[in-house]
């Protein structure tokens, strides 16, 4: 997996960046690994009752899976350069994402799965390349119903130690010594997320939600502070959200040579096996 200190221009790292903004429905935790806990069986039992409680304060699963797809138009602001990015996020209920931002002329498209991201300036010019560390956050962020997916799996969860502002955190083992993070406020809702690779921890990659609302009765949070370690790196605000809007699968699909590539959420060489 590529490392995301290794960007180049500022222009693609907005772009991963904002590719912050779901992989982890596909990322299929490799087992959970205890921590140095005396009684494992109270473990289990505190994270079985938040993710009951975070279920119940998220009004449940028939208003998560309301939100289970999305499209979302704003504005994201790079705080280093102040500048603005129109930016369009689409979601879709298998956990695929694509990414649409425009600076003036000059756009950016991703499209970004489990085993890889596309981009390129349109949908004629994609390239393929494997996930950095905030791509897969980014996938991770856009997706809006958790607790679901570990609600009847809670080994897929350990609880971890409370971050700095005392918030109770959630982790995931992910393929390739990914940890997700889950951060949860008060009420057991999820308030953040980060991300981090094993071998490497002191680089971290966090999303802050804010100003949520009600969306066909769930919280939909419609901004997002983006931050490298304490660095704030951008500030996402959405104006317009469509829950389940009617999506064509082509908007996931990329071209590579003026052909659709086959599937989107498959790399190149598997695809063509």
């Amino acid at each position: 997996m590529r490392r995301s200190n290794g960007l180049g221009s500022r222009w693609e790292i907005l772009a991963r960046v904002y590719t912050l903004l779901g992989l982890f429905l596909f990322l299929a935790p490799a087992g959970c690994s205890r921590h140095s806990e005396p009684d494992p069986g109270k473990v289990r039992s505190r994270v079985q009752h938040v993710l009951r409680e975070s279920l119940d304060r998220e009004v449940g699963r028939e208003a998560l899976a309301q939100v289970s797809s999305y499209r979302a138009e704003g504005i994201i602001t790079l705080i280093p350069e102040r500048k603005v990015v129109r930016v369009v996020r689409i979601v879709d209920a298998a956990g695929r994402m694509r990414i649409e931002l425009r600076d003036g002329s000059r756009g950016e498209v991703r499209i970004v799965s489990e085993s890889g991201t596309w981009s390129g300036p349109d949908d004629r010019s994609l390239s393929f390349t494997e996930s950095s560390l905030i791509d897969v956050l980014a996938l991770a962020a856009a997706r809006r119903d958790f607790p679901l997916p570990y609600v009847d799996r809670e080994d897929a969860l350990e609880m971890d130690h409370p971050d700095r502002t005392k918030r109770p955190v959630f982790r995931a083992r992910g393929p390739s010594g990914l940890l997700i993070e889950y951060h949860l406020d008060k009420k057991s809702r999820l308030a953040a997320m980060s991300v981090r690779a094993e071998e490497e921890p002191d680089l971290v990659y966090r999303v802050e939600l804010g100003a949520f609302r009600k969306l066909r009765g769930a919280r939909f949070p419609f901004r997002e502070s983006i931050y490298k370690d304490d660095e704030h790196l951008a500030e996402v605000r959405f104006r317009d959200v469509q829950a389940r809007p009617d999506l064509s699968p082509s908007l996931f699909v990329p071209r590579v040579l003026g052909k659709s590539a086959p599937d989107s959420t498959r790399a190149p060489s598997a695809a063509a096996q």
